[in-house]
């Protein structure tokens, strides 16, 4: 459904940084590898392939308690990826530690390219799905507990030196602009008398977080 509104053409990702910004960008990483990796390496590679989990234990959620919740999650992941790797590929930027290869990261730099982080695209997703799920009067509070979770998902990517901050601003951007694709009925296929598939998952999943 995401695929047939046409989001190449509604969502504009700025270019990335120029050379010069991206040598101070990789002089920042150097000191994020000195003294935060060693803390944060646990975490780094706990997200490596997978966070979905860390928003849940936030949530106090399961897949028995809140299926449709999950299943929200299952759609949006995809969908972060699938438009992150469009504009990887027309970007191109190459990774910090191709650039910089002292960097070192502690897991192996995928093959594709840098801009704009998938991680930060898919965590910010996932956070913006999940405070639409809540009722109004918690969405303020929660929605600085999930954005905070998904800047440090994204700032530990940065942290491995895989991902430059300019990546992470990116990814963030990029998920509000998916986020408001998702929830625009006049873009998203439905028929005349029902909602969109994911307006009826995201419907659901919210009756699941009623008091």
């Amino acid at each position: 459904d995401y695929a047939t509104t046409g989001w190449q053409t509604l969502i504009t990702v700025l270019p990335p940084p120029n050379r010069a910004d991206t040598l101070y960008e990789i002089a920042e990483l150097q000191t994020m590898a000195l003294d935060e990796r060693p803390d944060a390496l646990g975490e780094i590679i706990g997200q490596c392939d997978e966070f979905t989990s860390y928003f849940a234990s936030m949530m106090g959620a399961t897949p028995i308690s809140h299926p449709t919740t999950f299943l929200v999650l299952a759609i949006a992941n995809p969908i972060a990826t699938m438009t992150s790797m469009y504009f990887k590929d027309y970007y191109d930027r190459p990774r910090p530690s191709h650039i910089c290869p002292a960097l070192s990261p502690p897991l192996q730099s995928p093959g594709h390219a840098s801009y704009p982080s998938g991680h930060s695209t898919q965590a910010h997703l996932i956070a913006l799905c999940l405070v639409e799920m809540v009722p109004a009067a918690e969405q303020g509070r929660l929605r600085i507990v999930l954005e905070t979770l998904a800047r440090r998902i994204a700032r530990n990517r940065e942290i491995a030196g895989l991902h430059y901050p300019s990546d992470s601003a990116a990814g963030r951007a990029l998920a509000a602009s998916v986020f408001a694709i998702l929830n625009d009925e006049s873009r998203m296929p439905h028929a005349p008398s029902l909602p969109s598939r994911f307006k009826a998952a995201m419907v659901a999943a919210q009756a699941e977080w009623q008091p």
